[in-house]
């Protein structure tokens, strides 16, 4: 990583690697809401937001939230790659955007859209289930209602199922795939 950090700072400057941050800023709140939105939504109409343990419904609900958010984010990653690793040819956001509607066409935004499901379809499965199913249990251990929102069964709940997923096929698919030649 150093080595990489290297050559962009001496191709771009320091800035260079922030390069498509403001994208990833502007893309990322909207499209979390977004995602956020229909996972609540889909919780009030699978029940898995009524009292008991749904597992599965609540992992569904998190699996569409994801095809929501995919396909929100997708169009604003390939903007911050282009701009991250074509820099030059685009004066801004919007210039990259136009060149790439206008030269590839809509479908261009899209085309990491099927690799992108495939890994963050069965982490948000993972994640959505586990977290639903910690913050029942943890409420239950300190004799919360169901109904009851706190900040601490939230946050711990969000630690599990993140730990969970963090043992998958897809950071080891991303962990490999990251590594510079010759460190392992």
């Amino acid at each position: 990583m150093k080595g990489t950090a290297r050559v962009i700072v001496a191709k771009s400057g320091f800035w260079g690697l922030f390069r498509g941050l403001p994208v990833v800023v502007c893309g990322a709140a909207p499209v979390h809401s977004i995602s956020f939105s229909i996972y609540e939504l889909c919780k009030r109409i699978t029940g898995a937001d009524s009292p008991g343990h749904h597992v599965l419904a609540a992992s569904f609900s998190g699996v569409i939230a994801a095809l929501g958010h995919d396909a929100c984010i997708t169009p604003v990653d390939t903007i911050k790659q282009r701009l991250q690793f074509g820099g030059k040819p685009y004066k801004g956001v919007i210039d990259c955007a136009t060149q790439i509607l206008r030269n590839e066409g809509i479908g261009a935004f899209y085309r990491g859209y099927l690799p992108t499901l495939t890994m963050n379809l069965p982490y948000a499965s993972v994640y959505y289930g586990a977290y639903e199913s910690m913050k029942k249990l943890i409420k239950k251990s300190f004799g919360m209602k169901d109904n009851h929102h706190d900040a601490f069964s939230h946050m711990l709940a969000g630690a599990v199922g993140g730990c969970l997923v963090r043992f998958s096929p897809k950071q080891n698919i991303r962990s490999e795939g990251g590594r510079e030649e010759g460190v392992t």
